[in-house]
């Protein structure tokens, strides 16, 4: 269970990878926010997804969390993508691609969304890939306006899918981390 007490100072937080041993508090940490999504009249997870992939993110290294001690109070899993996402006009370059940050509910408006993606964007630059790259479902305006308040562009065109038999549409950003 995680115990959601009062975090400290972002410079107080453990960023770090995520092991098998995390499952179970990573797991509780999404349901909490799917939780806290539906409250909000957000229906882009379910009781299914994302968690259904943690597992595998946390075998391929590609989970990382930010921590008070060993509770885990943020999440987000990065990784190249071989074939960039019909729809959207990305530029030109190889990319990380952020899926899934996740804040718990109990932890919102004080800035670890903001200091993962530090966190993401210096991990982007350290394995040598010029952008870092995420799609945002059209409806989920808080992370519109919280990808650019970061300074992430919003890429023309979207990428269009069917699942469960409705279509979603998801919009690019884009953040040069070369630059910084």
């Amino acid at each position: 269970m995680i115990e959601c007490g009062k975090a400290k100072r972002a410079k107080d937080l453990i960023f770090r990878s995520a092991t098998m041993d995390d499952f179970a508090a990573v797991k509780e940490l999404y349901g909490a926010v799917v939780q806290h999504m539906r409250q909000n009249g957000l229906f882009i997870w379910n009781e299914h997804y994302p968690v259904e992939v943690l597992r595998e993110d946390i075998q391929k290294g590609r989970l990382y969390l930010l921590c008070e001690g060993k509770t885990p109070l943020c999440a987000c899993a990065i990784f190249p993508v071989r074939t960039p996402f019909e729809g959207v006009i990305w530029e030109d370059n190889p990319a990380l691609y952020m899926w899934r940050l996740a804040v718990h509910p109990a932890h919102l408006r004080k800035s670890l969304g903001k200091t993962m993606v530090k966190h993401l964007k210096n991990l982007t630059k350290k394995q040598g890939y010029p952008l870092l790259r995420l799609l945002v479902v059209d409806c989920n305006q808080p992370a519109h306006a919280f990808y650019q308040n970061l300074g992430f562009t919003k890429k023309e065109g979207s990428y269009q899918d069917i699942v469960n038999g409705k279509l979603l549409i998801e919009y690019g950003y884009e953040y040069r981390v070369q630059e910084e």
